[in-house]
């Protein structure tokens, strides 16, 4: 479809839409969390994972931010 678009003299223009999220989270559940996510699922992995992130955490909370960026291709024909 988009060989074709193209063969017919339709450019495309192309938007990013931008999405920014942050979070807090209690150590627990910090843990919990990352924990599912990166299968964690053994006593001693667990401990690690608490270790690591109470050590990046402030005031006991963890903070995490993440972007997101989605570009939108589309033609006007």
């Amino acid at each position: 479809l988009i060989n074709y678009l193209w063969l017919q003299g339709h450019l495309p223009t192309i938007a990013y839409v931008e999405h920014r999220v942050s979070a807090r989270y209690t150590l627990d559940e910090a843990v919990e969390l990352y924990a599912g996510r990166f299968g964690f699922r053994l006593p001693k992995l667990n401990r690690d994972l608490r270790r690591v992130l109470s050590a990046a955490a402030a005031e006991g909370d963890v903070h995490t931010e993440h972007t997101q960026i989605t570009a939108v291709i589309s033609w006007q024909v």
